[in-house]
């Protein structure tokens, strides 16, 4: 027997309205400048920025998966890893930046993560090799001081779990407080610490939802939550959600801001289906703007679709790749 649920929250994280009824600023020219004309890619995918280098991972690749690029001047500085069954080599490749500048790729089914240094931003490229154990289903990695990781498990009860300091704490609490068997396919979504605000943010990616944590003596507390409209029904133990869901596809952290990659419905209505897997023009591509509080800055509606997006977190600058026929990287002061 199948029962259906609608859970409405009233907080309404992303209508057109906030709770105090303020009407929400849409800028639909904003200024952006393109670092890279083309990318050549079926498709990009994690990015992420630090010490004047964006690095993004092209999917489809089996070699040089990571593209590391001066953001300055375009040039690609260096392109490495690899994708396979050797020991040096990923089967389900997860990126996250060392706080000590470099980029670390983890591997999700091994212990296996290597970080990767470029020296000064020349072809020197140093890598430190070291195994990690992990469970099956980690989607997301930060790296913390001195070793110290968390790990996001979307299908647990506890999506967070951290190493810290030589122990391990288990937190996060998932958004709908039933217990379904699908929770992997359910909970997906995108994790990012801010260090100047000392705040973890989770966005789920198949319905509104957006928490920020603060760390205290046994690990991560939730201080705020924004939840939107929910509708799913339930089905021998497993949730259904409605295909009118719009979660945030990317999220990009800043020094002041979180940054949503999502579909802004008023502007652009209601999800559509692509037509074939290489159809990009159904992805959204509007950016919503909220500070560390989960108050709505603005919306940035951009006349062309984006895939991917990163921040900077020592100053306020958005990095995105846009579909503009091509996949191209720009860049925008928020």
């Amino acid at each position: 027997m199948k029962k259906y649920l609608v859970l409405l929250f009233v907080l309404g994280m992303f209508s057109c309205q906030n709770s105090k009824k303020e009407e929400i600023i849409r800028i639909n020219d904003m200024v952006y400048q393109t670092v890279i004309d083309t990318i050549y890619s079926r498709m990009p995918g994690s990015m992420l920025c630090q010490n004047g280098i964006v690095y993004w991972h092209d999917v489809f690749s089996s070699e040089g998966i990571i593209h590391a690029v001066d953001i300055k001047t375009g040039k690609e500085l260096k392109t490495f890893g690899n994708v396979g069954n050797g020991p040096k080599e990923f089967t389900y490749p997860l990126l996250s930046l060392s706080p000590d500048g470099g980029l670390c790729i983890a591997d999700g089914n091994k212990s296996l993560d290597i970080l990767y240094k470029l020296e000064n931003k020349t072809d020197s490229l140093y890598e430190i090799v070291s195994g990690f154990e992990k469970d099956k289903g980690i989607t997301r990695v930060l790296q913390g001081d001195g070793g110290d990781k968390l790990l996001l498990y979307p299908g647990k009860k506890r999506m967070f779990e951290t190493y810290k300091d030589g122990k391990w704490y288990k937190n996060g609490i998932c958004p709908i407080h039933e217990e379904i068997a699908n929770g992997y396919d359910v909970f997906q979504g995108n994790i990012g610490y801010n260090r100047q605000e000392r705040r973890l943010v989770f966005s789920a990616m198949r319905f509104p939802y957006l928490a920020v944590y603060k760390w205290e003596t046994q690990g991560w507390s939730l201080e705020k939550e924004l939840k939107g409209k929910l509708e799913y029904r339930l089905s021998e133990n497993k949730m259904k959600l409605s295909e009118d869901m719009n979660g945030a596809m990317e999220m990009a952290l800043t020094k002041d801001f979180i940054v949503l990659l999502q579909r802004d419905e008023q502007v652009e209505g209601k999800p559509v289906k692509p037509e074939g897997p290489r159809d990009m023009s159904m992805l959204p591509r509007s950016l919503f703007i909220y500070d560390y509080d989960l108050k709505l800055k603005k919306i940035l509606n951009m006349q062309f679709p984006i895939v991917r997006i990163c921040g900077d977190e020592k100053e306020n600058t958005l990095y995105a790749i846009a579909v503009n026929d091509d996949f191209s990287m720009i860049k925008m002061i928020l």
